[in-house]
């Protein structure tokens, strides 16, 4: 078994317009459940819940789904430190040495490596889905 990666890095806080929206999709989910739940049962309603969970003020270290290797077996993981116009990946080499950081002047959402190249998928400033290649550095 390999040993844990690491780095030692302050969590970010989330700006206003993070958290409302972490607020709207809390919200729109537990809707979405008490309706489901509601048809489900044959019951006319059910509430939601007045006392919620409170919601974290700080971003994600790293987003668990974002760990992605290159051919050369470096570790890219897209961290939480971005915000909506910049993505940060941290590498790691094959020896899990951390590498640096790469700056991506997007809001990525999924991504994918395959040879030397990064695709992103996203949303542009006017809602549209946006697709873009990158060539990796040190290809």
């Amino acid at each position: 078994m390999l040993g844990d990666i690491s780095r030692s890095v302050e969590r970010v806080a989330k700006t206003e317009a993070e958290l409302q929206g972490d607020r709207e999709r809390r919200d729109a989910n537990a809707a979405a459940f008490a309706a489901r739940r509601a048809r489900e049962a044959r019951l006319p309603g059910l509430e939601v819940p007045a006392e919620r969970e409170p919601i974290d003020p700080l971003k994600r270290h790293f987003y668990g789904s974002s760990l992605r290797y290159d051919d050369a077996g470096r570790l890219w993981l897209r961290t939480g430190r971005g915000n909506e116009t910049v993505t940060i990946f941290d590498v790691f080499d094959p020896a899990r040495t951390y590498l640096g950081e790469v700056r991506i002047e997007d809001d990525v959402g999924r991504h994918a490596i395959a040879g030397e190249w990064l695709v992103t998928a996203g949303t542009s400033a006017e809602d549209h889905p946006l697709v873009r290649l990158w060539r990796l550095p040190g290809s």
